[in-house]
């Protein structure tokens, strides 16, 4: 899943090719099959620019992304001593690459807390429809919308606890203290403070979809709801990439939401699921969800 071309070269890395990867990410889309791919965080020759690329090249195309930390393993290319001194590669004591000619530990500290806060906000679902509204509408991309909400949490932990607790926790413990109402109120102030978007019905029916689309205990699935704009639509004509000039949110007539938890995702031992598997198992199922390969633990 490298697309930097730097660092498929010096890693010696024979990839499949950026265009035929293009062409299957489509068939896929089609078929409606799930598809992820692999990052390593850490490649000599990457950088946090090009490692943010990276991620928003994979939410454009809704690729769920799994990255995973280099390590240099004895007898590979990487391992050769000449190679290490030619890419000034340092490595921790269990030879965990922490940094290199094209970046510093402090910059591979930044690159794993992007991929912590993409697979928070992309991966689990919990801005997934927050972020490509933003960059839809207001031509804020996301991966800079995540390195935004990344240093605001860092820089001010106490002004939204619920998004600097998902922030940091999430992921481990897959649960929303207080509620997903009060979280996605946050997440509306947040957004309405930092990039100056006043409320609408517009963001009020984004917010509203995203939070439908989490399990939440406390209600009894199936589950419909009327929106003020037809959400469904509205997603497929921009997720359609033909959708660039479509029209706004706003413009959509009011329509039903549908949300179903087929695969119990409300009362189910989610450590279980995650395990090693390409897939985030969390949203709920509804038109716009992403397809899941979910036969190996449906019960019927």
């Amino acid at each position: 899943g490298i697309t930097d071309e730097k660092t498929t070269e010096e890693i010696n890395s024979k990839n499949i090719k950026t265009e035929k990867y293009d062409e299957l990410t489509k068939v896929f889309y089609d078929l409606k099959l799930p598809l992820s791919t692999d990052l390593m965080i850490g490649l000599p020759g990457i950088t946090v620019e090009a490692f943010n690329n990276d991620l928003q090249r994979y939410i454009d195309m809704d690729v769920s992304v799994k990255a995973y930390p280099t390590q240099l393993l004895p007898n590979s290319p990487m391992a050769d001593p000449d190679y290490i001194e030619k890419y000034q590669i340092k490595v921790d004591a269990q030879d965990f690459v922490i940094s290199s000619y094209s970046f510093t530990e402090q910059d591979l500290k930044w690159m794993k807390g992007m991929y912590q806060i993409y697979t928070m906000a992309d991966g689990y679902s919990l801005l997934r429809y927050v972020i490509r509204y933003l960059q839809w509408e207001h031509d804020i991309r996301a991966v800079d919308f995540l390195q935004d909400l990344l240093r605001f949490v860092r820089d001010h932990p106490n002004q939204h606890p619920q998004i600097s607790w998902a922030v940091r926790f999430f992921n481990q413990d897959k649960c929303m203290p207080g509620g997903w109402s009060l979280f996605y109120q946050q997440v509306a102030t947040y957004i309405e403070k930092q990039y100056g978007i006043s409320e609408d019905s517009g963001l009020d029916t984004i917010i509203q979809v995203n939070q439908l689309c989490m399990p939440d205990d406390t209600k009894a699935y199936p589950l419909q709801v009327k929106l003020a704009h037809d959400f469904t639509a509205y997603f497929a004509a921009k997720a359609s990439q033909a959708g660039h000039k479509d029209k706004p949110l706003t413009d959509y007539p009011p329509a039903q939401f549908h949300v179903s938890d087929p695969n119990s995702m409300v009362s189910i031992d989610l450590d279980y699921l995650q395990y090693d598997s390409h897939q985030y198992f969390w949203e709920l199922h509804s038109e716009v969800s992403r397809p899941k390969s979910v036969s190996e633990f449906a019960e019927t």
